[in-house]
């Protein structure tokens, strides 16, 4: 499939977030020829590549704009005066860093073969560990 000027600018209004249906009234093919395009090995890298391309771009945007939204972020825990806020970004900075703790413990009472006060400290031991 050669990419045309029809499916470029089709391509170009997918990655635009637009519909379907808006797309075919704008290329002036139907609904179901772009559905069939998104069927299409080489309509789909191209809109792939295109999406890359796109997301590329934003995370370079993001990327140029993070020292000073870091900067921000820790004025903002200096200066505020709310507890709150600067709790809140304490921990959003700290989870950001170490990540966020989880604790799961799954426990299956069904099962008459186990023993519970094995299993009890077996989970403690589990909970230790993490």
């Amino acid at each position: 499939m050669i990419i045309d000027e029809q499916k470029r600018l089709c391509i170009e209004y997918l990655v635009a977030g637009m519909s379907i249906t808006e797309i075919a009234q704008k290329i002036g093919r139907s609904r179901q020829a772009i559905y069939d395009w998104l069927k299409n090995p080489e309509f789909k890298a191209a809109l792939d590549e295109r999406l890359q391309e796109n997301k590329a771009q934003a995370e370079k945007i993001i990327n140029s704009k993070l020292p000073e939204a870091l900067y921000k972020i820790w004025a903002l825990i200096e200066k505020s005066q709310s507890d709150k806020v600067k709790a809140d970004l304490l921990k959003y900075w700290v989870d950001r860093q170490l990540g966020k703790p989880s604790t799961k413990v799954s426990v299956d009472m069904n099962d008459p073969n186990k023993d519970s006060a094995a299993d009890l400290n077996d989970l403690i031991d589990e909970v230790l560990d993490e």
